[in-house]
């Protein structure tokens, strides 16, 4: 079975037994076998815990569907696009928003995001000068994503109180005022 194949099954027995209510830290890596009908070991060929794999479904689902606009260098509608997969997904992420510690649900969102920011800028073929050392395009990209994960958690873990445009609005609206601008009232 080609590994694609085997990493989407995983993936969909694992979103399954989130969905039916089983909760994140009771299952087993033979719940989530047992249910795509794939022997134990072939997961570990794939995935080196179920935090890995939970990693792989956010970027599956929710950032890879992004790729093809980026390639276009159609920002914008990527970043739209990544909320609207994770509206549609809605379910799933909310039972796993709470998930802490190392592997933190918030940290694997950053961590996807920061790679996520990154490959935006190589795309745009962002080139500037750097006028402080560790103003280093991995540490822009983190605050970038920081950010974005922070209105992601939040908008999630409030049961998606607004719609995506509304979120995009805001999102923009952080993104194109400084804090200087906020504290000075120019935020309109």
């Amino acid at each position: 079975m080609p590994g694609e194949e085997t990493k989407i099954l995983l993936a969909s027995s694992f979103k399954t037994l989130v969905l039916k209510g089983r909760p994140f830290d009771k299952i087993t890596i033979k719940h989530i076998t047992s249910g795509a009908g794939i022997i134990r070991p072939s997961f570990y060929k794939h995935f080196q815990d179920k935090y890995d794999l939970l990693e792989w479904v956010f970027v599956h689902d929710v950032i890879e569907p992004s790729y093809a606009l980026i390639r276009e260098q159609m920002f914008e509608e990527a970043i739209c696009l990544v909320f609207k997969c994770l509206r549609r997904e809605g379910d799933f992420y909310q039972r796993v928003i709470n998930i802490q510690g190392q592997n933190s649900f918030q940290a694997i969102v950053l961590g996807a995001l920061t790679n996520w920011v990154l490959l935006l800028m190589e795309a745009q073929n962002t080139a500037f000068s750097q006028p402080y050392p560790w103003l280093t395009p991995q540490n822009i990209a983190w605050f970038y994503a920081n950010s974005m994960t922070t209105v992601i958690v939040y908008w999630i873990g409030q049961n998606f109180p607004y719609s995506v445009d509304d979120i995009i609005d805001a999102y923009r609206y952080l993104g194109t005022h400084s804090i200087h601008d906020i504290l000075k009232g120019n935020g309109k």
